[in-house]
């Protein structure tokens, strides 16, 4: 729920962000509001594989506890740079809670009530409407700072929590790909500075077109990357066990080991 709470309460602070003593552009403001968005969208899902490479309670833990900084962060900021800091810092946070607060939550449950674990999940995750009513709220009586005064204590809390109750489960070796998340941030962040900056710089003018022109050629690089991974094999995002494309085998398999070309390997 605090994860998207933060992304949209935000919103609702528009006004007060764009008149406070920060004195940030129309554009600032933009970017004030999306720094979370964007670092949260690019590393959801390498931040699983981190959970799955390094331990998933630790990865909550760490999320939590980079929420509580960005939080704080955010609070204190006396101008807009670091605060754009302090939002990409708790949008790194969030980005490693999502993805590893389900697997941790399930393991709480006995098998065969771990569906109405992933509903309960499901139901948390729509903190979207609860952010906004909270976040009325308390625009209603304080200012804008007074949003993240309330996120850091409820992540702090959160950390005590996860750390006292909920139990540590087994960690699977996959690859880390960082080579591919930094063609992907580069790529969403080259083509979105294009986007919020346009209106200001001018569609034409050659940042915005330098930023579009990289995006592009990021993208199209991931995209290659990819799928020369994924034409060798392909790992799952939400398998213990990697599992290989038919055909190849286990030397040429990325991710190993890998169960379905050791078999075959073992068969012949």
């Amino acid at each position: 729920m605090l994860v998207f709470g933060l992304g949209a309460g935000v919103n609702l602070a528009v006004g007060r962000l764009a008149t406070s003593a920060l004195h940030p552009t129309p554009t600032e403001v933009l970017w004030i509001v999306d720094s979370y968005l964007i670092v949260f969208g690019c590393l959801l899902i390498p931040s699983g594989a981190v959970g799955d490479h390094f331990g998933r309670k630790g990865a909550l833990l760490t999320g939590l506890a980079l929420m509580v900084v960005g939080s704080l962060g955010s609070t204190v900021s006396p101008t807009v740079a670091l605060l754009l800091v302090a939002r990409a810092v708790t949008g790194a946070g969030a980005a490693l809670i999502l993805p590893n607060s389900l697997p941790l939550l399930i393991g709480c449950y006995p098998p065969a009530k771990r569906g109405h674990a992933v509903a309960l999940w499901t139901a948390l995750s729509g903190g979207g409407v609860a952010g906004n009513i909270v976040a009325g709220a308390v625009l209603h009586f304080l200012d804008w700072q007074a949003l993240f005064v309330v996120a850091a204590p409820l992540a702090a809390f959160g950390i005590v929590v996860a750390a006292k109750s909920l139990p540590r489960v087994e960690r699977h070796q996959h690859s880390l790909d960082a080579g591919g998340v930094l063609l992907l941030v580069t790529a969403v962040f080259g083509v979105l500075f294009g986007i919020i900056e346009g209106s200001e710089l001018g569609w034409t003018s050659p940042g915005v077109l330098l930023g579009f022109a990289a995006g592009a050629v990021f993208l199209a690089l991931s995209a290659g990357t990819n799928s020369a991974r994924s034409s060798l094999c392909w790992t799952p995002a939400y398998s213990a066990v990697p599992e290989c494309a038919p055909g190849p085998s286990a030397s040429s398999c990325p991710s190993s080991p890998c169960t379905r070309c050791s078999v075959s390997t073992a068969n012949t």
